[in-house]
């Protein structure tokens, strides 16, 4: 279905991107909108997670917190933002894979930024995290408007395993869930101050996550048009097995990080077990430490 027209003024940029893009695109309204915050968003995806490599000590303060969210950094500048841009650009060009990798790639952004926003002390990039949870979330339901649905349906129906797909993200959202509740089940019968890293993480897995996944995949399941949009956090579940593999692995004992089954604490020593938002270079080293 042919998009209508981009209007003229405003983000020139933004208007320029939209304006290009091939009309075999299902969708149903311009996209100019979506170019424009998505251009924001990647900004300040950048400025945040290159402030967080530099001045790490000085925005996150305790030592497990600074090992959690370097690597966070690291990934989202180095893979999420490329594949950010990425889908904008293959979008661009009318290619259905950049139109679906899009939302959830935002996803991914709004995710972290949870994340940040509610457990990284005030500093100087508090409004940034703000706004990069705002602009996501008005971002992604702006673009799953825009998407002709049905169309979608008809492209990919016969084409994605639509019950194993959408099992698949139903069996994750479970077991996500099942996960975190056992973690707070346990933080409330014996709080020690390693949970107050987990404290973010909780919310975003539950809040963000688990629910669009259930949604995306019984959808799915169900062969509903929605359910091929939302398809491509297929990605992002493969993010949080890694997550999953990796997490028991790293722990902090008395201010050293241990991995591997091989660190295990001697009596009297506080151990501090932590987990990744994503699996970044360090976490993916652990899973073959042993």
């Amino acid at each position: 279905m042919p998009t209508h027209p981009v209007p003229d003024g405003g983000f020139s940029q933004a208007a320029g991107l939209a304006g290009s893009q091939s009309a075999s695109l299902p969708l149903t309204r311009s996209l100019t909108l979506a170019y424009a915050s998505s251009l924001v968003i990647a900004l300040l995806v950048a400025i945040t997670s290159i402030a967080g490599l530099l001045y790490g000590r000085a925005l996150y303060p305790t030592e497990e917190m600074l090992l959690a969210k370097l690597p966070t950094d690291l990934f989202t500048l180095v893979v999420g933002l490329p594949i950010l841009l990425g889908s904008m650009w293959l979008a661009r060009r009318g290619k259905l894979l950049g139109l679906l990798c899009w939302p959830g790639v935002l996803l991914y952004v709004l995710y972290i930024y949870v994340a940040y926003a509610i457990g990284v002390p005030f500093n100087v990039l508090f409004l940034a995290y703000v706004v990069l949870v705002a602009l996501s979330a008005y971002t992604i339901i702006g673009l799953v408007a825009s998407i002709d649905v049905s169309a979608i349906r008809q492209r990919l129906a016969g084409a994605v395993p639509e019950r194993t797909a959408g099992g698949i993200l139903v069996s994750l959202a479970i077991l996500f869930t099942l996960m975190n509740l056992a973690a707070i089940v346990t933080a409330l019968n014996s709080p020690t101050p390693g949970y107050l890293l987990e404290f973010p993480v909780w919310i975003a897995d539950l809040a963000v996550v688990a629910p669009a996944w259930l949604i995306g995949g019984s959808l799915l399941w169900r062969r509903k048009a929605l359910g091929y949009v939302l398809v491509q956090k297929q990605f992002w579940s493969l993010v949080a097995i890694l997550r999953l593999i990796c997490a028991p692995k790293c722990q902090v004992i008395d201010g050293q990080v241990l991995c591997g089954r091989r660190g295990a604490a001697a009596p009297g020593q506080h151990v501090v077990r932590r987990r990744h938002l994503c699996p970044g270079l360090p976490c993916l080293l652990c899973c073959f430490a042993d």
